[in-house]
C-alpha cells in the first residue's frame, strides 16, 4: 500500500487501516459509555422540562397540559393503570454550526425504557423537535417482570430467572420503592448492553478484521491462503450442524442450533455429544459416506462460530467446542487463532465452574474433557489446566474469606 510515496508493508495493515478506523468511529458513537447513557435516562426521567396530560385519547390537549421536571414523578404519583402522555423536547443536530443534537441519545434512552415496559408507546414529532411518550402506571414488581421478559430474548428461562436476581442488589438512592425499581432495571439494562451487546458487536468487527488480515498474510502460498479463506466462508454459512433439520444417517438429530436453543443452553451433554463426531463409530454409523474427522470438525467449527456471533451470554459448551475445533485443526502459527483458542478454553472451563453447584462433578468433567483434548493440544494443555485450577481455587477461597471475615 502506497500513500504519497510512503510504502506501508502488509504486515502493518492491521494498524494502518482506514476502513477499520471508520467502522470503529461508528461503533464508538453508538456506544458512548454507560455513564453517558445513564445520564441521558436520568435527564428524561427527572430533569428535562416535560409537558404532560392524562389519557391517551387525543394527540394533544392544550388546555389540560402541565409542565413538570421529568415524567417519573408524575407517573409515581398517579393511580394504577393511569395513562400519561408526555412530550420531551430535543435539540436537532446542526453540524455546520457545531451544534450537537440530543435526539439520538434521547431515542436510545426511550428505547431502553420500552424494554422494561416503562414506556408503552412513543412517536417522534419532527416538526416540533420532540417525542410523544405514553406511559401507564403499574404496580410495584411489574417493571422487574418486564425486564425479565426482555432477557428471555437472550437467555433461557432458567438463566433469565437467575440473571434477574442481580437487579435487586443494585444500590439506588430513591424517594420510593417504585422509583428504586425503575432505576434498578434501567441501570442493569444499560450495563447489560455494554457487557453483552456491545461486546458481541465488537466481536463481529474483529472477526472480519482477522479474516482480512489472514488474506493479507504472505507467509504462506497464496493458493493455501485462498483455500483457507474459502473454507472459512463455506463452513460458516453451510455447516450441517447449524441446520435446524440436520440428522445423521441413522436418524439421530444433530442440530447444534436446536440443542443449544440458538446458543442459550449449555450443558456437559451438549459438549460430549458433539465431541463424538471424530470417533470411528460415529463416522461408520452416523456420518455420510466419505466423511472424515477433519470434515466433521470443520462443519462443527462453522456452526460454533455462527452461534457464538449472536451470543449475549457466555455459553461454556460452545466455548469448549470452539477451543477443541481450533486445537484439532491447528492454529498454523496464526497469532489471532492462538489467542482465541486459549480464551475459549478459559471461558468454557470457568463458565462451567461458576454455574456448577457440585464442584466434584465439575472436576470430573474437567478431567474427561482434557483427556479428549490432550492428543491435539501440542503440549499447551498442562499450563492451561494449572491456570484454571489456580483461578477456581482462588475464587472459592476469596468467597469463603469474604463470607466469614467480611
Amino acid at each position: 500500500m502506497k500513500t504519497k510515496e510512503i510504502t506501508i508493508d502488509k504486515k502493518f495493515i492491521e494498524y494502518q487501516n482506514a476502513d477499520y478506523e471508520t467502522v470503529m468511529y461508528f461503533y464508538n458513537n453508538s456506544f458512548k459509555g454507560e455513564f453517558i447513557e445513564k445520564q441521558s435516562m436520568y435527564n428524561i426521567l427527572s430533569i428535562a422540562k416535560t409537558d404532560f396530560f392524562y389519557g391517551d385519547d387525543s394527540e394533544f390537549k392544550p388546555k389540560d397540559t402541565t409542565t413538570v421536571d421529568g415524567f417519573l414523578t408524575t407517573l409515581i404519583n398517579s393511580n394504577i393503570d393511569d395513562e400519561i402522555v408526555s412530550f420531551v423536547k430535543y435539540i436537532k443536530p446542526d453540524p455546520k454550526n457545531g451544534i450537537e443534537g440530543t435526539d439520538t441519545d434521547l431515542a436510545k434512552a426511550i428505547y431502553r425504557m420500552t424494554c422494561i415496559e416503562l414506556i408503552e408507546d412513543f412517536t417522534q414529532d419532527y416538526a416540533n423537535n420532540r417525542y410523544r411518550i405514553v406511559c401507564k402506571r403499574k404496580k410495584e414488581g411489574e417493571y422487574y417482570k418486564g425486564l425479565e421478559r426482555f432477557l428471555l430474548r437472550y437467555y433461557s428461562e432458567d438463566r433469565a430467572k437467575e440473571e434477574i436476581q442481580n437487579v435487586f442488589i443494585i444500590d439506588v438512592k430513591s424517594k420510593s420503592e417504585l422509583e428504586k425499581e425503575i432505576f434498578q432495571c434501567l441501570s442493569y439494562l444499560t450495563t447489560f448492553v455494554y457487557d453483552k451487546i456491545s461486546v458481541k458487536r465488537k466481536r463481529a468487527i474483529d472477526d472480519i478484521r482477522t479474516f482480512c488480515i489472514t488474506g493479507a498474510n504472505e507467509s504462506k502460498d497464496w493458493k493455501d491462503t485462498n483455500e483457507e479463506l474459502k473454507d472459512f466462508i463455506f463452513y460458516y454459512f453451510n455447516s450441517k450442524y447449524a441446520r435446524l433439520d440436520y440428522s445423521t444417517i441413522d436418524g439421530d438429530d444433530y442440530s447444534l442450533t436446536i440443542d443449544t436453543d440458538g446458543g442459550k443452553k449449555s450443558s456437559y451433554g451438549i459438549l460430549y455429544k458433539y465431541l463424538k463426531i471424530i470417533d470411528n463409530q460415529f463416522l461408520i454409523n452416523k456420518s455420510e459416506p466419505g466423511s472424515t474427522p477433519i470434515d466433521n470438525v470443520k462443519h462443527l467449527q462453522g456452526a460454533v462460530r455462527l452461534l457464538r456471533r449472536s451470543l449475549t451470554d457466555k455459553n461454556p459448551a460452545l466455548s469448549l467446542l470452539n477451543s477443541f475445533c481450533i486445537f484439532f485443526l491447528g492454529t498454523n502459527n496464526n497469532e489471532n487463532l492462538e489467542k482465541e483458542v486459549i480464551e475459549s478454553y478459559k471461558d468454557g472451563m470457568l463458565g462451567f465452574a461458576e454455574r456448577e453447584i457440585d464442584l466434584a462433578l465439575f472436576w470430573e468433567q474437567f478431567n474427561n474433557f482434557n483427556l479428549l483434548l490432550k492428543p491435539f493440544s501440542n503440549g499447551k494443555l498442562d499450563e492451561l489446566k494449572n491456570e484454571i485450577i489456580v483461578k477456581i481455587h482462588h475464587d472459592k477461597f476469596k468467597k469463603i474469606t469474604s463470607k466469614y471475615l467480611g
